[in-house]
């Protein structure tokens, strides 16, 4: 019986991350900080239905000094729909985080952690193409990893 108990809930957790994130679409590289307006990550392409809302989720693993400022720019287009839009969002302001591990030592915090950072409900079903960039106010030292994805559930 407690071996059965010990694998249900075991089951339940490996399960736990991707039945609150929902099914990853797509991923984008982002891996460095913005120095120009034009300094977009490569472009990636996903099929979405109109209507449809989709999670913006981050995977942030950084070091820095000072306050946490970070803010990506999202951008998604469409040829199909004839549509194009964007917007910042700021990993802070998170509806949910997951896995979060944060430590600070001598002014320098070192965080790792997915977070919801947003939603995108498009207007027209058809291909997408979605890229971004990440900004930053604060003091970064390092970027081990930064990466957007695009969930559905």
């Amino acid at each position: 019986m407690k071996k059965i108990l010990l694998i249900s809930i075991s089951l339940f957790f490996l399960s736990g991350c991707s039945l609150l994130m929902g099914e990853e679409l797509v991923r984008v590289d982002v891996d460095k900080l913005s120095e120009h307006s034009e300094d977009y990550s490569e472009t990636v392409t996903v099929m979405l239905e109109e209507g449809k809302v989709y999670a913006i989720w981050t995977d942030m693993d950084v070091s820095y000094g000072g306050l946490d400022a970070f803010k990506f720019m999202v951008n998604f287009s469409s040829k199909d729909a004839g549509i194009s839009t964007g917007s910042g969002l700021w990993t802070k302001q998170a509806n949910t985080t997951v896995n979060k591990v944060s430590k600070t030592i001598g002014g320098k915090t070192t965080e790792r952690y997915s977070a919801k950072i947003g939603e995108f409900v498009p207007t027209a079903t058809g291909e997408y193409n979605m890229k971004a960039k990440l900004d930053s106010s604060g003091m970064v030292s390092e970027i081990r990893n930064a990466d957007i994805f695009l969930t559905e559930k």
